[in-house]
């Protein structure tokens, strides 16, 4: 049964939360393992090291061509891009947002039966949105990490192809295969961003496995070349409905309301009138773009100027299509264009491996402070500082929902707030065994009051469970505390209700335990003098006030916590509610 005032944006608060601390950790961990490593290498002590903490085996004898200059620059690029990717999971409106506005948009054009599935994952998010968020946000930075600090290695590898298997489930779940949702075109990032995500992770891959494509422009060049002329393409057929003037212009509309700098949305809002008033010119515009690029990137001569070309079409497409894709509050990524700029700025680079001999500069030291190394021990030295910053990245995580887990519940309802030093309002009523009970006969004791439906079988119960639990935690000293539930159904409230319910939550035992009712009139008085709204709906369960106030053994109300009734944050509630009782006893 939902709580009044209970939404589902209390987990982007949560999730908001989370961020600012994951910062403060990851921050952390980096400085860690750069400490560290600096210290391994003035000690002395690197070759062993390098012996003692190898991160997998690569067969040395499989030709390696990860160093080269345009496979680094795409390794630490997409490891710095999936770490933004992963913080941009973490935003506030996230949990709440993502299903209503990224991922249900993108089904309506879905096979049915890829379209059941979708569904199903939708609703394992729906159920348990703010966990679920921040497993898919650690995923997408344990990649980032993994690409930007892991020499080569097994370790290496694993994160490759995990990149690889995370993209191909994004582009399923969250982006309709790129091309099977309504809308799909280039100006909407279409084949979609994971799709290049995907395509760089096999190209990484490759180069670590020996694989001497990799070596060629060619297969940048048509990589990018095609996704242009899906993109043009999509963008051209009538069914996305980009050719009339409520198409385009209403898309490129919506973009432009998303929060950010008045210059780049008064572009947005231009090309948007534009594309109202000659709707056929403006989207004739976008298709032949795309297919210049393509031409452009794929005839190969001159190679810079389609490289500046190519790199200009995905500049405008991002600006204009996809607003830079990072302004709205449920932006999951950058979008295709900032990515496809990153992979046709790549082919400007020489296909050179390193040498033997690397000099180690450090910008902030003077010029002339260099070191030089060898490649093996630079190569330790690489190994070990990765090695340090995913396993630092890995206990941040661990951290971070350990205590964080227990502080879910302050950020969802606020804690328990402070009330003016009054008397709480007495009663009478009566409990499951037909006895009458009034508060003021419970003094002495510390109280947590609360109202329940008896025939609720959603957060009721659980409110039930959490304050049983918390007092449980108590020990010996729970005995000091009387946990005490008013009916709250104008329908069902006869001690038969109140009898079936404590003897299904196995409360019927508890001796500290007083669930009271009592006439239409006893129970409305009583929800008046503590300020509950009950009201019956048509359809589903009561709805009513989800609070619990805590009484002092004098019987003085000390404070009150609303909206618990949250099945993933259970735990944090008890821990919540015994922190507040211990303070009563």
């Amino acid at each position: 049964m939902p709580g009044m005032g209970s939404s589902a944006l209390d987990f982007g608060a949560i999730s908001s939360a989370l961020y600012s601390q994951f910062l403060i950790l990851f921050i952390g961990a980096i400085l860690l393992a750069v400490l560290g490593s600096w210290a391994i290498k003035f000690l002395g002590i690197e070759g062993l090291f390098a012996k003692k903490f190898k991160v997998g085996v690569i067969d040395s004898s499989v030709d390696d061509y990860s160093k080269t200059s345009r496979a680094q620059l795409l390794r630490i690029a997409f490891g710095v891009l999936w770490v933004i990717d992963g913080l941009f999971q973490l935003r506030p409106d996230m949990p709440g947002g993502f299903v209503a506005n990224v991922a249900l948009p993108v089904t309506s054009g879905m096979p049915t039966p890829i379209a059941s599935f979708v569904d199903f994952l939708l609703r394992i998010w729906n159920a348990q949105p703010t966990k679920v968020d921040i497993t898919t946000a650690f995923i997408q930075i344990f990649i980032g990490v993994g690409l930007l600090f892991l020499g080569r290695s097994f370790a290496r590898k694993v994160v490759l192809y995990l990149s690889l298997a995370w993209s191909l489930f994004v582009l399923v779940v969250g982006n309709g295969f790129g091309i099977l949702y309504q809308g799909a075109g280039w100006i909407s990032g279409a084949p979609g961003a994971i799709v290049i995500y995907g395509f760089i992770s096999v190209f990484l891959i490759a180069s670590e496995s020996g694989k001497r494509w990799t070596l060629s422009d060619r297969a940048l060049e048509i990589f990018i070349a095609a996704f242009l002329v899906v993109g043009g393409l999509l963008q051209a057929l009538p069914y996305e409905g980009y050719w009339n003037k409520n198409g385009l212009n209403a898309m490129l509309k919506t973009m432009a309301q998303a929060r950010q700098p008045a210059f780049f949305s008064s572009v947005i809002n231009s090309y948007a009138s534009f594309a109202f008033k000659s709707p056929t010119v403006a989207n004739g515009i976008l298709v032949a773009l795309t297919i210049i690029g393509a031409i452009a990137i794929f005839i190969r001569r001159p190679r810079s100027v389609g490289v500046a070309i190519v790199a200009l079409v995905s500049l405008f497409g991002w600006w204009i299509g996809s607003d830079f894709g990072i302004f709205s509050s449920t932006a999951t990524d950058f979008n295709s264009g900032l990515p496809l700029v990153v992979v046709v700025l790549s082919l400007l680079l020489p296909v050179s491996t390193s040498k033997a001999n690397a000099k180690i500069s450090f910008a902030f030291l003077p010029r002339n402070f260099e070191l030089k190394v060898s490649q093996g021990l630079k190569s330790a030295l690489v190994r070990v500082f990765g090695t340090g910053v995913v396993l630092s990245f890995i206990v941040a995580s661990v951290a971070l929902l350990g205590p964080a887990s227990s502080q879910m519940a302050l950020v969802d309802s606020s804690g328990v707030a402070p009330l003016p030093a009054t008397s709480a309002p007495n009663f009478s009523l009566t409990n499951a065994n037909g006895k009458v009970v009034s508060l003021a006969s419970l003094g002495g004791r510390a109280i947590v009051l609360t109202f329940l439906d008896p025939v609720c079988y959603d957060t009721c119960p659980l409110m039930a469970q959490e304050m049983k639990q918390a007092v449980s935690e108590l020990g010996a000293s729970g005995k000091k505390v009387a946990m005490v539930a008013v009916v709250a159904n104008p329908i069902f409230h006869s001690i038969g209700d109140v009898a079936t319910f404590n003897k299904t939550e196995h409360l019927n035992n508890v001796s500290n335990w007083y669930y009271l009712t009592g006439s239409d009139q006893a129970l409305a008085k009583v929800w008046k003098n503590y300020g509950i709204q009950v009201q019956v709906s048509q359809v589903g369960m009561v709805v009513h006030t989800q609070v619990q106030y805590f009484i002092d053994k004098a019987g003085i109300e000390r404070g009150l916590l609303v909206n618990t009734g949250s099945s993933e944050l259970s735990g944090s509630y008890v821990t919540l509610i015994r922190k507040e009782l211990q303070k009563l006893i």
